[in-house]
């Protein structure tokens, strides 16, 4: 295996098109991906609420994603609390990426939450009222 396959990545974006905030995750997450993942998550937030964005609609791609560390589940279900996000969508999740979800959400309290197994449905959810 070549150095650095199997570490953990992320991308966080803001999609224009669609205006919702994008999350990939790709592998394991660790506390300290998931750390960077939320720094990365709040100040986009931060960036988007500065331009008169109040309205945070998250969809999550977690089709590539693993397992996430006792620890980085306890800094997602944190970041849900504080509120930034209206809606939260996650995408191509198996049963392992769902479980951890549920968890982390069950955590954070968070109830505006849906699975899907397309990003179109997801986004279609996002954007009702």
């Amino acid at each position: 295996m070549a150095e650095g396959q199997n570490q953990p990545k992320f991308k966080v974006w803001w999609d224009e098109k669609e205006e919702i905030v994008r999350i990939l995750a790709t592998g394991d997450q660790t506390e300290e991906i998931a750390r960077e993942m939320v720094a990365k998550e709040r100040q986009l937030i931060t960036s988007l609420n500065k331009k008169g964005i109040k309205v945070i609609n998250v969809l999550c791609d977690v089709a590539k994603a693993g397992t996430a560390s006792s620890p980085a589940r306890k800094i997602f279900a944190d970041w849900i609390k504080e509120g930034k996000v209206n809606k939260f969508a996650l995408c191509g999740g198996g049963i392992l990426q769902n479980t951890t979800a549920n968890f982390v959400f069950f955590l954070s309290g968070f109830k505006d939450v849906k699975f899907f197994t397309s990003e179109d449905r997801a986004s279609k959810w996002l954007k009702e009222a």
